[in-house]
C-alpha cells in the first residue's frame, strides 16, 4: 500500500519499505502529485518519484546519462566528485538536476584539473543554480 504526505516543502511517499522524497522544486514534483491525486497505480507513482527515473528523464537528449548507478558523459563513465554527488543525491532522493546541469557544463572545460577539482573548491563557499551555474558566496556581495 502506498502511503504519502504532501507538505509545503514536498511529498514523502512510503512504499514497500522504502521512502521517496520529492522536493517542491524538483522537476518531477508536479507529476508525482498529479499521479497521487488521480489515483495512479503505486508503481507509477514510485516510478515518477524515483530520483533515478527523474534524472534519466531530465538528461534524455543531453550528453549526461544515468545508466544504473553509473553517470556517463557521451557514453563514457565518469568517476569524479560531481558524479559521486549525483549518485549520493539519487540514493537519498534529492533533486540532482542542478548537479547534472553543472556536470554538463563542467565536462566542456578543456582543463582536466578544473573538471576534477572545481566542485571541491566550490564546496568551500558556492552554490549551484538549477541551470548548473555557480553562485559564488565568498563575500562578493552576490545575491539571487
Amino acid at each position: 500500500m502506498l502511503s504519502f504526505i504532501i507538505t509545503n516543502s514536498g511529498a514523502t511517499i512510503a512504499y514497500k519499505g522504502r521512502v521517496y522524497n520529492v522536493a517542491t522544486g524538483s522537476a518531477n514534483y508536479g507529476a508525482v502529485v498529479d499521479a497521487i491525486k488521480s489515483g495512479a497505480p503505486a508503481d507509477e507513482v514510485i516510478r515518477l518519484a524515483s530520483a533515478k527515473e527523474a534524472i534519466a528523464a531530465f538528461t534524455a537528449g543531453t550528453s549526461i546519462q544515468i545508466v544504473g548507478d553509473q553517470v556517463m558523459y557521451n557514453g563514457a563513465p565518469i568517476n569524479n566528485v560531481v558524479a559521486n554527488k549525483i549518485r549520493e543525491f539519487m540514493a537519498e532522493g534529492f533533486d540532482a538536476q542542478p548537479l547534472v546541469n553543472f556536470l554538463e557544463r563542467l565536462m566542456k572545460n578543456p582543463s582536466r584539473t578544473a573538471i576534477d577539482e572545481l566542485y571541491l573548491f566550490m564546496e568551500a563557499g558556492a552554490a549551484l543554480h538549477n541551470g548548473g551555474l555557480v553562485a559564488p558566496a565568498l563575500g562578493l556581495g552576490y545575491s539571487t
